[in-house]
């Protein structure tokens, strides 16, 4: 039987005296009075446990301050991550519908030939998903090409209208011949592919969602056997970093945007916060700039 919940609210003094009783270091109450007011403690708490050894208490010397640096750490982190992410989402909506529109047509995601029989139920289901955000989609070129015209969109704006996290479906339900041709874009194979496209629209809900993501595993876990990312973790945000570096600098039409996403990771973590067990947490060796992946000539 599950237990009630009964933990009551508090306030925000009394979040600060909380804090206090289990170690932490609050010289000053004016700095998190105005952070727990404007950031729910429930989210801060989120980074409470990289300063502790033990549950509900604080390690010696951890300051307020410490807390809000790795806090900021990760908003920027997530900013990086969406901003890469963005572009590889763009790019694959793009593959797929060149490839589908001049193979078979502008109503090619309508034809189930286009896609793997063998995922007919989740090819219906996809479907189905799809037709929900075109009619939720608020953009006036939605509204504007119904009055217009009968009919369906046409793919290329089709895959304007829905999410990143669909489109990843759509090339999971792709037929072999066209997931192959998109996936030698990346030189991936095509079952890596589909699973990275499917962690970077986690990634990216995530991201957008504002929730912490320098330490967390991240689903689904890539199979790194025969990848030059054999030797990574395959859970943790980090391989996020080499995979993203790896498909901008390959599919990208601007390098000097890559070199100065690159280096702005590296930037942010130079001047990463004091924590213990920084390059665990975050899921990257500490010589992490020398990996092929990362490393330039």
């Amino acid at each position: 039987m599950k237990a009630p919940y009964n933990k009551p609210p508090i306030t925000v003094p009394a979040q600060i005296k909380l804090l206090e009783d289990r170690g932490l270091i609050i010289p000053d109450k004016t700095l998190p009075e105005k952070v727990l007011s404007g950031v729910n403690y429930y989210r801060l708490s989120a980074y409470f446990k990289c300063f502790q050894t033990e549950k509900d208490k604080f390690d010696k010397e951890v300051k307020f301050g410490d807390i809000l640096e790795l806090y900021e750490f990760d908003r920027k982190f997530r900013h990086l991550l969406l901003i890469a992410v963005e572009i590889i989402e763009v790019l694959i909506k793009t593959r797929i519908a060149h490839l589908l529109a001049v193979t078979s047509g502008p109503y090619s995601y309508r034809d189930k030939d286009n896609f793997n029989p063998g995922k007919a139920i989740k090819f219906e289901e996809w479907s189905a998903q799809c037709e929900k955000n075109i009619r939720r989609n608020p953009d006036t070129f939605v509204g504007y090409h119904f009055e217009k015209y009968e009919g369906d969109l046409p793919i290329w704006k089709f895959v304007e209208v829905i999410s990143f996290s669909l489109a990843s479906k759509m090339f999971s339900n792709l037929k072999y011949e066209f997931q192959c041709r998109i996936s030698e874009n990346f030189k991936y194979s095509t079952s890596f592919l589909e699973n990275s496209l499917y962690k970077l629209s986690n990634i990216r809900n995530l991201c957008a969602h504002h929730m912490r993501a320098w330490n967390r595993e991240t689903r689904p876990r890539l199979s790194l056997k025969n990848t030059k990312f054999l030797g990574l973790d395959a859970d943790k945000t980090g391989i996020v970093l080499y995979l993203l570096s790896d498909m901008l600098e390959k599919t990208h039409f601007d390098n000097q945007f890559t070199e100065q996403w690159r280096k702005e990771i590296e930037n942010l973590i130079n001047s990463r916060p004091c924590v213990g067990n920084f390059w665990a947490h975050i899921g990257l060796p500490d010589n992490w700039k020398e990996h092929p992946l990362w490393k330039r000539p």
